[in-house]
């Protein structure tokens, strides 16, 4: 009974202290409706804002339909901003609708034909990655252009990488460092990572390591995860700084950490062998299982390593085996070489020369030179598939010039013609 009571006091003790509507609200009630008015009459900057406060649930429940609505009431009144908006609507999907690029095109079109760089900078984006459009890299260069030249960061930073891949236009690391420098000099930490790999030489540019290491530091702590696995390797190397394997390590640490996959292998293969300062196999294996589980064939190959031979752990035939068809799968050419021979041999498969023939060619295909000769073996044997003395031959030739001796002496006893 008593909680009962307890109950009803509470309800009305609470009807009576319910504060008045403040001063404050009244007055964003009041905005809202002025707004309502106005943009009824065709007012444009209202229609806009009741799109914004719709899109964003300011004083009114989230509804992107109504949000749609006024925006386009807006926009084909001429505001650029409802047209960006809409272009960005549509561009990244929202609740109740779904991504349409044609549409996000059509609506940036209109914004960028009248100057405006995010739109210029969006469209740019969809003809690189051929959203709503054909792929076309050479419109896009000229899209970012025109946004670079306002003062885009990130347009000036893409249109950089172009210049630097020779995507869209020829090869220019002049120009990829000077528009990656008005990017980086604006504080945008991709463009700074992209002056670091441009000073390495990695793009044919002069070597300049000095400059390498001052850019790629810069991006580095501002949290750019590729700059930091940068900087690792730069400290491991003694590129622009003195060679530190333990600040290497805290460098790749900071990028495994910020989700980089490549230096969760690096940081788990360091901690398995010791070069992080000490062994700790736990944590190697978690940092490696970490890469492995998102895809990383190169996580996956070291897993099947370390349980084939039981490095650390032990040694466990079906893991191997588990990781080395998913690094295999993975495109992973070491994968695919071991998958071959496991096959060929019947170590912890079935005993298969067709499907050996399968992944030796697989890997073959991406320049292993061993999976070349193996399969220019079985070829010349006629094990797991017809025999051709032809392919036999274009497959040791590719193995002898990678330096194979077997293949070299296969071709050396050839008859002379």
């Amino acid at each position: 009974m008593k909680r009962t009571v307890f109950g009803l006091i509470a309800a009305l003790a609470f009807s009576v202290v319910a504060p008045l509507a403040s001063a404050e609200t009244t007055s964003a009630v009041a905005e809202l409706e002025k707004d309502r008015t106005l943009a009824d009459e065709g007012d444009v900057e209202a229609q806009f804002r009741l799109g914004s406060r719709y899109e964003k649930g300011e004083g009114v429940p989230i509804d992107v339909m109504k949000a749609i609505g006024w925006y386009r009431r807006a926009a084909d009144n001429g505001s650029t901003k409802a047209q960006v908006n809409l272009g960005g609507i549509y561009m990244k999907g929202a609740a109740g609708v779904r991504r349409n690029y044609a549409e996000a095109k059509r609506w940036y079109s209109m914004a960028a034909g009248r100057g405006t760089a995010f739109a210029q900078y969006n469209l740019g984006l969809l003809y690189e990655r051929g959203l709503g459009v054909g792929k076309d890299e050479a419109q896009a260069l000229q899209y970012y252009l025109l946004a670079a030249e306002q003062g885009d960061d990130q347009a000036q930073y893409n249109l950089a990488v172009l210049y630097r891949d020779g995507r869209g236009t020829k090869r220019d690391n002049a120009e990829s460092v000077r528009w990656s420098l008005k990017a980086a000099e604006q504080g945008y930490a991709p463009a700074m990572y992209n002056l670091g790999i441009v000073h390495l030489g990695l793009t044919g540019a002069p070597r300049n390591e000095a400059e390498a290491y001052r850019w790629t530091l810069k991006a580095a702590q501002l949290g750019h995860d590729g700059a930091q696995f940068n900087l690792g390797m730069m400290y491991d190397r003694g590129a622009g700084a003195a060679p530190d394997p333990l600040e290497a390590m805290r460098w790749y640490l900071r990028s495994a950490e910020a989700g980089n996959l490549e230096a969760q292998v690096v940081v788990g293969l360091r901690y398995m062998d010791g070069r992080a300062g000490r062994i700790d196999t736990e944590r190697g294996m978690l940092w490696l299982r970490a890469a492995a589980d998102k895809g990383d064939a190169v996580a996956q190959f070291n897993l099947s390593l370390i349980y084939g031979r039981g490095m650390g752990v032990p040694r466990n035939e079906v893991e191997a085996m588990h990781w080395l068809r998913s690094a295999a799968e993975g495109a992973n050419a070491s994968a695919q070489y071991n998958l071959g021979f496991a096959y060929y041999s019947g170590r912890g498969v079935g005993k298969d020369d067709a499907k050996a023939v399968s992944w030796f060619r697989r890997a073959a295909e991406q320049g292993h030179a061993r999976s070349q000769y193996n399969l220019a073996l079985l070829y010349e044997r006629g094990e797991g598939v017809a025999k051709d003395d032809v392919a036999a031959t274009e497959w040791y030739r590719k193995a002898a010039a990678q330096g194979i001796p077997e293949a070299q002496q296969y071709l050396d006893a050839l008859p002379k013609k």
